[in-house]
């Protein structure tokens, strides 16, 4: 496994931590791939054909991202994440502010509006060919499951390869505080889905 920290986290200074306001996608998407260049750089034994992504929450977004932006990847699992700022910001729990603090000002004249769908995977879901598993809570309020449920759409109909679970009685933190019976079949479906490819 390899684990980074990419722009836009915590423990290297509050400009580290503001490095992908506006730029969600950009150079955090540039960290994580450099950090897999670096430990395939370190261990020469890793199939390149065999490489895998999870990722939830923000790293749902960024697996989003990444079946729209690399082929490296034999599968990728998205939970929880945005694929679309656009619906998110009216959609969401936190949508009017968090989009505001991370993307900049949204405005309702329509400022900012071409960079936020520049930054939605949704806007280059025609560059996916992973293998993609959505996995979303039917009760999530902070990411609401119509981002999941969108992305799903746009994938399908295009004929891309993509699969959508849905969790019932289950919110934002499921792989934390969910049910027990739903976060092992959670953990299940992550497993299954990387076997298959």
């Amino acid at each position: 496994m390899i684990f980074s920290n990419p722009r836009g986290s915590a423990t290297y200074g509050r400009d580290f931590l503001a490095g992908n306001l506006a730029d969600y996608g950009g150079e955090d998407y540039q960290d994580l791939m450099g950090a897999l260049d670096y430990g395939l750089k370190l261990d020469d034994t890793i199939d390149t054909k065999h490489l895998y992504m999870t990722g939830g929450s923000y790293g749902g977004f960024m697996a989003n991202w990444m079946v729209t932006h690399t082929d490296r990847f034999a599968a990728i699992v998205s939970q929880r994440g945005i694929s679309d700022w656009l619906s998110f910001y009216g959609t969401s729990d936190i949508g009017f502010f968090f989009g505001n603090l991370e993307l900049g000002q949204y405005q309702l004249d329509g400022s900012h509006r071409d960079s936020w769908w520049h930054q939605s995977p949704l806007a280059h879901v025609q560059n996916a060919h992973t293998p993609l598993l959505l996995m979303h809570s039917e009760d999530d309020l902070r990411v609401p499951v119509g981002q999941s449920e969108e992305f799903y759409t746009a994938l399908k109909a295009q004929g891309s390869p993509v699969e959508f679970l849905r969790f019932p009685d289950s919110n934002h933190d499921l792989s934390r505080t969910g049910l027990p019976n739903l976060r092992l079949e959670r953990l299940d479906a992550v497993i299954d889905w990387l076997k298959q490819h």
